[in-house]
């Protein structure tokens, strides 16, 4: 995973070890100094027997995912969630998927809209936004909107008051996914935000 590549790579491996198993790891090509200071690092502890760390593309991810493991574990988006799916079926590889997805979050007609503008606008935002649970879009009672609206800016402001240069927002992790930001927002604007 590249929004957590150090993390989200350990915590399933160390999971895997502690069971007795060995370890492959795929790095995420979209974060490829962590990859590369991964798979530089895992020879000094460990023997490439008990743990081997390959890096490379969309190529080298299709062939490991089609490897005979006896357990899959990936995390990342539900497309190629689905494509690890396929190409582990060939081997019946038991497979794990964390995926991202679409997160509603549904605010209830009674509930106190400053708080609740307030936590999802900071929950939202953990690690830039790039944290797959984050919430993607809020359902509101229509009398609530403007309130709730409001109150989310306000805290997004408060939490952010400067963009550029600010220590506590990270930027995107590449060109593709800021681009894909800035078309996210081409779009809202397009359609009245």
């Amino acid at each position: 995973p590249w929004n957590f590549p150090i993390q989200l790579t350990v915590l399933p491996a160390a999971a895997a070890f502690a069971a007795g198993n060995r370890v492959m790891i795929k790095m995420s090509e979209v974060t490829p100094r962590t990859a590369e200071l991964m798979a530089a690092t895992a020879p000094k502890y460990f023997h490439a027997s008990e743990l081997r760390v390959v890096t490379g593309g969309p190529e080298v991810a299709a062939e490991f995912s089609g490897l005979p493991f006896d357990h899959l574990f990936f995390t990342g988006s539900p497309s190629i969630g689905a494509l690890v799916a396929r190409a582990a079926a060939a081997n019946l590889v038991p497979v794990t998927l964390e995926l991202g997805g679409k997160n509603p979050v549904v605010v209830a007609p009674g509930a106190d809209i400053e708080r609740a503008a307030n936590r999802i606008a900071q929950a939202r935002m953990v690690n830039g936004g790039q944290v797959c649970v984050c919430p993607d879009y809020v359902f509101v009672p229509d009398a609530q909107v403007d309130r709730f609206v409001t109150q989310a800016r306000k805290t997004l402001s408060n939490l952010f008051p400067t963009i550029v240069g600010n220590p506590d927002y990270c930027s995107s992790v590449n060109a593709a996914n800021f681009d894909r930001v800035v078309g996210l927002i081409a779009d809202a604007r397009a359609h009245g935000a």
